[in-house]
C-alpha cells in the first residue's frame, strides 16, 4: 500500500512539473506585439479629389523579425491628427472616409473610382469647421468596419490607404496618421 502511495506521489510530482515546464516556456514559443507605422502629411499625397498614403509595415524591425511567425493579426487601430481646411463656417462639419487596397494597387482620382475598387474601413471621421481633430487609438475602432479585410492588409504588410469626403474635392487634411497592428507571433 505504502509503495502505491509513493508512486502516487511521484506521478503527481511529475506531472506538475512537466505542466509548470510547460506553461513557463509556452512564453518562449509565442508572443504578442505592437507594430506602429507613423505617416507625416508630407507623406500623404494628393490625387484629384483623394488623398492617399502608402503602408509598407516589412521594413519595421518587428515585422522583419517575426514575419514568418505571424500566427494572428490581434487588432488594427489607428491614430489621425485632421484639419478642416475649407473653414465654411462654424455649424459646418466635413465627414471623411478611409478605403484599402494593395499597394501595387492604381493611384485613383475619383470618388467613385475609390468607391468601385477598394474596401472602405474607416466611415464617419468628423471634422468640425474650421478646427483640427486628433482621433485616438480607442476612438478609432468606433469608426473601423470590414475588419476582417483590414487585418488580411495589414497581416500582408502592405496596403494603400485612400481618404474621402463626399463635398469633392477632399477638404480634410490628414496631418499625420499611424497605424496600430497587434500580432500574435509563434516561434513553433
Amino acid at each position: 500500500m505504502m509503495k502505491k502511495f509513493k508512486i502516487l506521489i511521484l506521478s503527481l510530482i511529475s506531472t506538475c512539473l512537466v505542466l509548470l515546464v510547460a506553461l513557463g516556456c509556452s512564453s518562449l514559443i509565442s508572443g504578442t506585439t505592437v507594430i506602429d507605422f507613423h505617416i507625416d502629411g508630407g507623406d500623404i499625397s494628393v490625387s484629384g479629389d483623394v488623398y492617399y498614403f502608402q503602408v509598407d509595415l516589412t521594413d519595421e524591425d518587428v515585422w522583419k523579425d517575426h514575419r514568418d511567425q505571424i500566427k494572428n493579426i490581434d487588432n488594427v487601430g489607428f491614430e489621425l491628427w485632421l484639419t478642416d481646411t475649407v473653414q465654411i463656417d462654424s455649424s459646418y462639419t466635413l465627414t471623411g472616409e478611409l478605403y484599402i487596397a494593395p499597394l501595387e494597387t492604381d493611384i485613383y482620382t475619383t470618388i467613385e473610382e475609390v468607391e468601385d475598387n477598394t474596401t472602405l474601413i474607416v466611415q464617419n471621421l468628423e471634422v468640425p469647421s474650421g478646427t483640427t481633430t486628433y482621433i485616438d487609438w480607442n476612438a478609432s475602432l468606433e469608426h473601423l468596419t470590414n475588419i476582417d479585410s483590414l487585418k488580411y492588409y495589414a497581416e500582408q504588410g502592405t496596403f494603400t490607404v485612400f481618404g474621402i469626403t463626399r463635398e469633392a474635392p477632399f477638404k480634410i487634411q490628414v496631418d499625420s496618421a499611424t497605424v496600430i497592428v497587434t500580432v500574435t507571433f509563434s516561434t513553433l
